[in-house]
């Protein structure tokens, strides 16, 4: 909030007629953000951090990384080999067999958000810890949003 308020101030041209310069700058900034979020193609590409990875279809993992990749749990091989056959992802018969992940901090989406995986968020003091998020969901066919 403080950072909105300073980089607000810092627009002010006319000091004749502050309060109405600062609500001209303050609408057209939430218009446009307005606009980004409806159409995101207005936003500009972000850069690609170091050490990140394109996934593809707007998504990019973000470090911090897991240093080795670990053995999954029997459901988790389940699930992953499913969706490995179902969107024809090639993978070797070896990690079919005994499926090996490696972690990462967070997962950059399409609409711009950074979702934050419990790994890395899990480490942090509580006062350091995001406490809320946002999240988009489908229920009984209807488009609900949600704080978890």
């Amino acid at each position: 909030m403080e950072r909105t308020i300073g980089n607000l101030g810092q627009d002010i041209r006319q000091h004749s007629n502050v309060y109405t310069n600062l609500q001209q700058i303050a609408l057209r900034r939430c218009q446009f953000n307005a606009l980004k979020a409806m159409y995101p193609a207005f936003a500009p590409d972000p850069t690609i951090l170091h050490g990140a990875v394109i996934v593809g279809n707007g998504y990019i993992l973000l470090r911090a990384a897991g240093k080795s990749q670990r053995a999954v749990s029997h459901a988790e091989a389940v699930a992953l080999r499913r969706f490995v056959h179902a969107h024809g992802i090639p993978a070797t018969d070896a990690w079919l067999q005994q499926p090996k992940i490696a972690r990462w901090a967070r997962l950059h989406l399409p609409s711009g958000q950074n979702a934050r995986s419990l790994w890395k968020e899990s480490l942090k003091t509580l006062e350091a810890l995001r406490t809320s998020r946002n999240v988009k969901f489908s229920h009984n066919s209807k488009i609900e949003y949600g704080k978890v």
